[in-house]
């Protein structure tokens, strides 16, 4: 049978935050269609504007499926609409439109306004503050031969660096094993049996400090599975 909620007082101020505890999570459930950002045709008629459809949030759009839809659509459109003819454009079906889908759409239209955009007014105050705010990407100057072949030199002098360090690592730890080998009673011991205590015995509080906690937020994570 489906709750009642009570009828007044604290307990029916309660109701809904205790129904929702004991509510499954979904976990990673996909989104719903209708809040997908995407772009759609209004018809198969000539000049009939593109439909913006969804929630253009950068909520909407750190989903990795909303954004494979969004961009999909939007090369679909592109693949779809012929370049000579003018683009006409509708946002008025968009559930939200932030800043980050206006940018996004401004890039998707070349930074310049279509022929024709139908929007709201607050729509409109976004578009305009991003194509006011838009940057040109500046162009990356290619190196030169002069800079590729100092490049080259720094990169051939940096693996010379580290294979010195290497040979000459590998070289004092082969001396310091024969001369172990000669004078065995000569060796570091002392200091050997002092690092394993200081590692060991004295770190034994730490070790079952941190792996109380560890067990501690397992069980916790464990508990809420079990709940859904």
């Amino acid at each position: 049978m489906p709750m009642r909620p009570p009828e007044r007082g604290i307990a029916a101020a309660r109701w809904p935050l205790d129904n929702m505890r004991s509510l499954p999570v979904p976990m990673n459930s996909p989104l719903p269609l209708s809040s997908q950002p995407r772009v759609q045709a209004g018809s198969n008629v000539p000049n009939t504007p593109w439909l913006l459809l969804g929630r253009w949030t950068a909520g909407q759009l750190t989903d990795a499926g909303a954004w494979y839809a969004m961009d999909k659509s939007l090369k679909s459109q592109l693949t779809v609409a012929k370049p000579s003819a003018p683009q006409a454009w509708d946002l008025r079906m968009a559930d939200a439109l932030d800043h980050i889908g206006a940018q996004i759409l401004w890039n998707h239209w070349g930074r310049t306004w279509p022929a024709s955009v139908q929007m709201h007014p607050s729509q409109k105050a976004v578009l305009e503050r991003v194509a006011q705010f838009s940057l040109a990407a500046v162009p990356a100057n290619s190196p030169t031969l002069a800079q590729r072949f100092n490049k080259l030199g720094e990169v051939v002098f940096i693996v010379a660096e580290h294979m010195r360090g290497m040979t000459e690592l590998i070289g004092q730890l082969f001396l310091d094993l024969l001369r172990l080998a000669r004078a065995p009673r000569q060796g570091p011991w002392r200091d050997v049996s002092g690092h394993l205590y200081n590692i060991g015995a004295t770190a034994l509080p730490i070790t079952a400090l941190v792996g109380m906690l560890i067990g501690v937020v397992l069980a916790y994570l464990m508990a809420q599975q079990l709940r859904q």
